[in-house]
């Protein structure tokens, strides 16, 4: 009798949104997806038995042997939905020469669902460095991992992907997702997972998946902005003579890589984009020139070249546009610290003229509604920093008051024109209550959080201010 693991509705993802790096693109997948469900036409309505949903660290590990192994997986989900799981593949005393992982068919009395619907990666290992306060924390030592397993790969990858020979005594470690089309029909559909090794069969996982009578949305109405660097993205799985590949600008479309850097990117984006997550390239920025008068001049080709399919949605299969887009400050910001970047009338005046440009570009493309501008340095707590963010307001105010300003400062730290959000939750996501430290209060969070760095450490200490009452969590 197969031993059954049951994974319910791990909705997806788990990618960080704040500077996802390439090595951890198509990976870093854990949590749910939002989306608010529609409710599909069904003859006949039924009452659905609840399901225990499996944490996202729940996982199996198949110890193979000398005889072939059969394990058995129940996943749940709606239409429209990506449902996942976890297994690990410990080797026995012998190799599995051409060793492969074949996915079949969904099969249902009323259906077959293509075996595409199933997608495969290997897992790897990060080094976490230094862990954040939080961690340290909120985690117990036991539980603690320097390396923890986030990065994907697709296992038909020619780097990272799975080996050709399974190694004896190794352990290899997979993520499964499961895709549910839009045409699918509601019941109950069986699958199988199989290792082999060349023809033969070692062992299979079988799949059963129960669909339920809604479509969840391909739009989802809070934004989850993933922010992607897309030269860290080029430079770790693009090379070109030997050297990982690099711009001084960004602009490849002279490179002999084009065809490749285009389709790495393009694939990236629609994969964050199918998982219900906002990609946008929070590092590209166009070609800026300033003459001797200290006029500033942007060659807008390049970078309209890659944003403009984004914000359209032809870069989708479902046709479903980027809702949100940041203004390219960072293109005549050399400097990531709070006040360097108003130090002097000058470099001021060349802030001001760059952030009119930019206002004017978009709203010529139709883009403007969907534009914001961070404040760069703004990660930095602290009065310096909230000087700096009412300094670039009155900047970008004064350019063109249309511009929206985004903060990543707490919201009860900020006033006038600006918005917080949307790349980040409210405080109130995390739980946070007030605490007293001597003379000051301060916010700390009762889980850790999943997204902006800024909210990793344990106490916020703003500038001596005493939060809000009616911010009290």
């Amino acid at each position: 009798m197969p031993s059954s693991l049951r994974h319910c509705g791990v909705r997806r993802r788990r990618l960080r949104s704040v500077n996802v790096l390439g090595a951890v693109v198509i990976a870093a997948i854990c949590g749910c997806e939002t989306g608010f469900p529609t409710a599909a036409p069904t003859d006949r309505p039924r009452r659905m038995a609840p399901r225990a949903v499996a944490r996202a660290t729940d996982a199996t590990t198949i110890l193979i042997g000398d005889g072939p192994f059969r394990r058995s997986v129940a996943l749940a989900g709606a239409i429209n939905e990506t449902v996942s799981f976890r297994f690990s593949l410990q080797v026995g005393a012998k190799p599995i020469p051409a060793a492969g992982l074949v996915a079949g068919a969904f099969r249902s009395d009323m259906m077959r669902v293509d075996s595409s619907a199933i997608e495969v990666y290997r897992m790897h290992r990060v080094s976490a460095g230094r862990l954040p306060g939080w961690n340290i924390r909120l985690i117990t030592p036991a539980r603690r991992r320097a390396e923890p397993l986030d990065v994907l790969v697709p296992i038909g990858a020619p780097r990272g992907g799975l080996p050709e020979t399974l190694e004896p005594g190794r352990t290899y470690h997979f993520w499964v997702d499961v895709n549910v089309p839009k045409g699918a029909f509601e019941g109950r559909y069986t699958s199988s997972l199989v290792l082999t090794s060349g023809e033969r069969p070692v062992g299979s996982i079988d799949l059963e998946l129960e669909v339920w009578p809604f479509i969840l949305p391909d739009r989802i109405d809070v934004p989850l902005i993933a922010e992607l660097d897309h030269r860290v993205l080029f430079g770790h799985h693009v090379r070109h003579r030997g050297r990982s590949v690099t711009f001084v600008t960004d602009d490849w479309r002279l490179s002999p890589k084009r065809r490749e850097l285009d389709r790495l990117l393009r694939v990236t984006l629609q994969q964050l984009q199918r998982h219900r997550l906002t990609p946008i390239l929070s590092r590209l920025t166009p070609a800026v020139t300033i003459n001797a008068r200290g006029t500033v001049s942007v060659d807008w080709e390049a970078y309209d070249a890659v944003v403009e399919p984004l914000l359209s949605g032809r870069a989708f299969s479902n046709r479903v546009p980027v809702s949100h887009w940041p203004i390219p400050v960072q293109a005549v910001l050399s400097s990531p610290q709070p006040r360097a970047w108003l130090a002097s009338p000058e470099r001021v005046g060349l802030l001001r003229q760059y952030l009119a440009e930019c206002a004017a570009h978009f709203d010529d493309k139709g883009w403007l509604d969907r534009a914001y501008t961070t404040v760069p340095g703004a990660a930095v707590y602290g009065a310096e920093s909230i000087g700096a963010l009412r300094e670039f307001v009155e900047v970008a105010t004064a350019a063109d008051e249309r511009l929206p300003i985004v903060s990543r400062l707490w919201p009860q730290d900020t006033a006038g024109p600006i918005m917080p959000g949307p790349i980040f939750p409210p405080a109130s996501t995390f739980g946070f209550r007030r605490r007293s430290f001597t003379t000051r209060s301060a916010w700390r969070p009762r889980a850790p959080p999943v997204s902006e760095p800024g909210f990793r450490s344990i106490v916020r200490r703003i500038a001596g201010r005493r939060p809000s009452r009616h911010r009290r969590h």
